[in-house]
């Protein structure tokens, strides 16, 4: 049921995006900048506050727990680990964005700043240092985590819809979840 409902909504956006590109690509954008200039600072609140609680789960008192149980022993070392997180994560797209997406923000800016100006060279490596530092890896982290979590220790079946389960109950197996 869920995967009917979404990949209808899909299907039909990309009707319309096919069939009136520019109109749609006008409510598209006028939405992304509504929902910017409305909630862009809760976006950022939300990422920096998920940062400060993965450093708490880390380093406080929750940093011994295994995920797997008690006696689960880690498959790779940590530097497998963290290489493979590396790879899987940042991959072609630090390589190419990493250096494309501050000249792009420099010549386009998306804050309506002078394109290639001082202020849009400062405006263009926030962006990028925003999304590529340690803010998206807490957005990755955080799901992971937890999806993990109640994988390997609650035996979920790897689901996003299971880490819903101690707040909508057994509704997490139905169409809520």
């Amino acid at each position: 049921m869920v995967f009917r409902v979404s990949i209808a909504l899909v299907l039909l956006l990309v009707l319309l995006a096919g069939i009136a590109p520019g109109p749609f690509n006008a409510v598209v954008q006028s939405i992304l900048g509504e929902l910017i200039r409305g909630i862009g600072w809760l976006y950022l609140l939300v990422v920096f506050l998920a940062l400060v609680f993965l450093m708490y789960l880390a380093f406080g008192r929750f940093g011994n727990l295994r995920i797997g149980g008690e006696d689960a022993e880690p498959e790779f070392s940590r530097a497998s680990w963290m290489s493979m997180l590396f790879a899987a994560g940042m991959g072609i797209g630090l390589v190419f964005w990493g250096a494309a997406e501050p000249i792009s923000h420099f010549s386009k800016p998306p804050e309506g700043l002078a394109s290639e100006s001082m202020d849009a060279a400062r405006a263009s490596m926030r962006y990028a240092f925003f999304h590529w530092g340690l803010h998206p890896w807490a957005i990755y982290a955080l799901i992971g985590l937890a999806m993990a979590w109640f994988q390997f220790n609650r035996n979920g079946r790897g689901l996003v819809s299971d880490m819903l389960q101690p707040i909508i109950g057994r509704h997490h197996r139905g169409w809520i979840g």
